[in-house]
């Protein structure tokens, strides 16, 4: 059994390093991911016999086959003996595959990377993909990219189209052409080229500036806070403390709840952003006082989802929405170290509006098994005014739940309901030349019952 010789070629027959050319020069075989190179110029001139996998890129559907196509001609060309495999990049995706198949056969040479003369201009780290896989990569404009192997119009257009998510349009990119010049254009022109082979890449340069950037990351989101938290930021903004945004996390909650009641998808993302803004806030604030910061509340809440879905990231099974939570509140109770399912109850947070939380303590206690409807017939005689306002409507809380597991959405689309038909109910006596006080306890209740008979109408 041979080995498999990758050796880089580089760019331009000017990239060849002597390393490659002792190689080649004493190869028993050699085989080229591609004859269009310098190195095979070279070749050529030294009289010096190869072949090529031109062919292949005809004969396969998809990048994936020919990759798979390749790898099987290497591999069966090492049954015979050594072969010196020449690509043009040490990072080729052929390359790639023979080590995950094969890499006992696998020798790797250092050589000249097909972007090397872009990469300096990335002005230090850069993400580097190949184009071909432009669906399963997330562009990220706080970074540079360096895109190899465009190879055709359609394709730029592909990758132009993803990357322009993250960079802005108009961003002046760098164009390594198949000759081996540099060229700069808008993003937007990427796919205008008029020529492109497998040698063709990309760099798309870092965005450093906030202003600049026409979309954003959450990594963007903290930039902006640390900004604005700066002694020479926003003096509102550096004024803030926990415990004065807590009213404005409340009601950014409140009016993405609007949002999603209203079906308005454009507030939604709004709102949501609002909200997000919040969190972001408070964790430079923690930052700041080194409590902790974002990546401190991302990572807690995966550990959380992660620990509490062991029938999606382990071997548990739920066969129900109700056995789902069920093992949620299992395993709360065990991670909270509580001795007591009333822990669980103490531990429903009471700045919940009344009835969201009467009706998570009434669900947890019959989730522990006890027959809430029943037990609320026996709450024992009330003191006085307040604890029989307080137990009629704790039960009246268990029975609205037996309609409708959520009564405080209940509650709140009745209350429109109501304010909807006194609207209609003013209107029609406003339009009668009267005023709601000129009416008398008689007349409004006249008028309350039109108001809901010209609904239907």
């Amino acid at each position: 059994m041979g080995r498999i010789f990758v050796t880089p070629l580089g760019w331009v027959e000017d990239e060849l390093t002597l390393g490659a050319m002792k190689k080649l020069r004493q190869a028993r075989r050699i085989i080229l991911r591609t004859a269009r190179c310098g190195a095979a110029r070279w070749l050529a001139a030294e009289g010096i016999p190869f072949d090529a996998f031109d062919g292949l890129y005809d004969q396969a559907e998809d990048f994936d086959e020919l990759t798979g196509r390749v790898v099987e001609a290497l591999l069966k060309e090492a049954e015979i003996g050594d072969v010196v495999y020449g690509v043009n990049d040490p990072g080729d995706v052929s390359c790639q595959a023979l080590l995950a198949v094969a890499p006992s056969w696998v020798v790797l040479s250092p050589g000249v990377s097909e972007g090397s003369a872009l990469s300096a201009l990335a002005g230090g780290h850069f993400l580097q993909v190949n184009a071909a896989d432009w669906e399963s990569f997330t562009p990220d404009a706080s970074q540079a990219t360096l895109v190899r192997e465009i190879d055709g119009a359609i394709l730029a257009g592909e990758v132009k189209l993803r990357l322009m998510e993250a960079y802005p349009e108009e961003w002046e990119i760098v164009v390594l052409m198949p000759d081996g010049a540099p060229r700069r254009m808008p993003l937007c022109e990427l796919d205008w080229l008029e020529t492109y082979d497998h040698r063709t890449c990309a760099l798309i340069p870092a965005v450093n500036e906030l202003t600049q950037k026409e979309r954003f990351s959450f990594e963007d989101l903290s930039r902006v806070m640390r900004r604005l938290r700066a002694f020479d930021g926003c003096p509102w903004d550096r004024e803030q403390t926990h415990a004065s945004l807590r009213n404005y996390l409340i009601e950014e909650a409140y009016e993405v709840a609007d949002a999603v009641d209203a079906g308005d998808m454009d507030a939604l993302c709004e709102e949501l952003g609002d909200v997000l803004l919040e969190a972001a806030f408070h964790a430079e604030i923690a930052r700041e006082h080194a409590e902790f910061d974002m990546s401190d509340v991302t990572t807690a809440i995966c550990r959380k989802m992660i620990a509490r879905h062991p029938h999606v990231f382990g071997g548990a099974r739920c066969e129900t929405a109700e056995d789902t939570v069920t093992l949620w509140e299992q395993i709360k109770m065990r991670e909270k170290a509580l001795d007591s399912k009333t822990q669980a109850l103490e531990g429903i947070a009471r700045s919940l509006p009344a009835l969201m939380r009467a009706a998570k303590a009434l669900r947890k206690a019959e989730t522990f098994g006890l027959p809430a409807g029943e037990a609320l017939e026996d709450l024992g005689a009330p003191v006085d005014g307040e604890q029989r306002a307080g137990d009629e409507l704790l039960r009246a809380v268990w029975r609205a739940r037996q309609a409708c597991p959520e009564p405080e959405l209940a509650l709140s689309k009745a209350v429109d309901r109501f304010t909807a038909r006194f609207g209609r109910m003013e209107k029609a006596v406003l339009a009668s030349g009267k005023t709601l006080e000129s009416l008398s306890r008689e007349e409004l209740l006249l008028r309350w019952k039109e108001a809901e008979e010209a609904k239907s109408k």
